[in-house]
């Protein structure tokens, strides 16, 4: 009876702990997955953008030509006849091209300078530090690290009534409180 008992805790002793490891692996394999996934976003978004630049130029080159072609003025808003400028129409389009290269190389620059604040973070209720990789740092050093922000602190309108109490204490006191941001 004895060993049924220590048998049957050890079964559920081993389940658990089984359990319990199959929940830490599926839930660093969707962490994993997530990640992936919001690299994937950042890289589709990226490719999007650019897409939708060449189009753009591409329109623009098009219009250029069916202007020089079918004279759209003349036949739209009833304007001069204008012949037609080969030489000219090559010209504009050169232009076209090498604004174009320029514009698409300094969005794919800025597009890879963008950084992305995404997955899952760890954050203390308590003090609100984030863990990472067993490393609890303050939020604050966090999101400087990983973006161009800074920090600066102050208290919300409610902190200043809950701390310095409402405003008809201040108006009695004669004196308000000044709060000052102290950058990081």
């Amino acid at each position: 009876m004895v060993s049924a008992r220590i048998a049957q805790k050890n079964y559920i002793r081993n389940h658990i702990i089984s359990d319990a490891a199959n929940l830490r692996w599926r839930k660093k394999e969707y962490i994993v997955q997530w990640e992936k996934e919001g690299k994937m976003t950042k890289r589709i978004l990226s490719k999007k953008i650019l897409f939708h630049e060449i189009f753009g130029f591409g329109v623009v080159i098009i219009v250029l030509w069916l202007n020089e072609i079918f004279d759209i003025p003349h036949r739209l808003f009833g304007a001069e006849k204008t012949p037609v400028n080969i030489t000219e129409s090559i010209f504009e389009t050169i232009l076209v091209f090498i604004l174009a290269i320029g514009v698409i190389y300094f969005i794919k620059k800025l597009l890879r300078k963008i950084k992305y604040l995404e997955g899952f973070l760890k954050v203390c209720s308590v003090c609100k530090r984030i863990n990472i990789e067993d490393d609890w740092i303050p939020i604050e050093v966090y999101i400087s690290d990983k973006s161009e922000a800074k920090f600066t602190h102050g208290l919300c309108p409610e902190c200043i009534a809950e701390i310095y109490g409402s405003e008809s204490n201040k108006k009695k006191n004669g004196s308000s409180p000044d709060i000052v941001g102290i950058l990081l």
